[in-house]
């Protein structure tokens, strides 16, 4: 596994991790690398939810990587994180297929 070292959370990011996910700075450091490390990459998805995934990375020109964690999207360049997204209800299921086979 890749060690990330330490990541950059961008002012935006920390908005978007405590309104969206209501954790506190010194948490959101450990998720954040913990999302870099061990999250889902846009790579790894399939049908509607690679789709759904591929539209937010191409409308977010910044961004160079999208991860999974928890239901939650995280969008980085580089080792910094730009934003954090909430995955929509609709494709939860799909994500829970896919980190199943992950396992297996």
């Amino acid at each position: 596994m890749r060690d990330y070292g330490t990541s950059i959370i961008t002012t935006h990011a920390k908005k978007r991790i405590k309104q969206r996910l209501g954790i506190s700075k010194k948490l959101s450091k450990s998720i954040v690398k913990k999302a870099l490390e061990k999250g889902i990459h846009h790579d790894e998805l399939k049908g509607n939810l690679k789709i759904y995934i591929d539209e937010i990375h191409s409308q977010t020109h910044e961004a160079t990587t999208v991860k999974i964690l928890n239901d939650y999207i995280y969008l980085f360049k580089g080792i910094i994180l730009i934003t954090v997204m909430k995955l929509p209800n609709e494709y939860k299921s799909e994500l829970a297929k896919i980190i199943k086979k992950k396992k297996e």
